[in-house]
């Protein structure tokens, strides 16, 4: 495969996995709009968010990948009722180690005709989207924090 059709291959897969995520990036807009009225009805939302976003995440992960003690310890803090910044780190360690031991050897394996599932690939995608949307989200507590 030329570095030209691994390109087409990998943008298909990010628009397919853009328009799976795009309901729940609505969601995320939504509860920064909600943020200026509401605070802490949109930090609550927020939690609901992360808590749902962390499942669905579990379900897509092997129960024996390193990766799952890092949605468990973000599980743990979001339970602790942790201000927003704990939950970030939290969410930001999740995310490196999604990135480092599951999205880039799925990539590298898809390129490599390893891996041939595009709905998995999709699907593995689109949860990196939603960690940083959640990622992004918590960012922008903690800026109106220091308001």
């Amino acid at each position: 495969m030329t570095d030209k059709e691994k390109i087409i291959r990998i943008r298909k897969l990010l628009e397919s996995a853009s328009r799976i995520s795009s309901p729940y990036l609505t969601k995320c807009s939504e509860t920064k709009i909600l943020a200026y009225t509401n605070r802490e009805e949109a930090q609550t939302l927020y939690r609901s968010i992360v808590k749902e976003a962390l499942d669905t995440t579990r379900d897509v992960v092997n129960p024996e990948h390193p990766c799952n003690e890092k949605i468990s310890e973000a599980v743990s803090v979001l339970r602790k009722g942790a201000m927003s910044a704990d939950i970030l780190t939290a969410l930001n360690l999740l995310r490196e180690s999604y990135l480092k031991e599951i999205l880039k050897p799925a990539v590298n394996g898809f390129l490599t005709n390893a891996i041939s599932d595009d709905k998995q690939m999709e699907s593995l995608f689109e949860k990196m989207m939603t960690l940083n949307g959640l990622i992004d989200l918590g960012e922008f507590f903690d800026r109106m924090s220091s308001l």
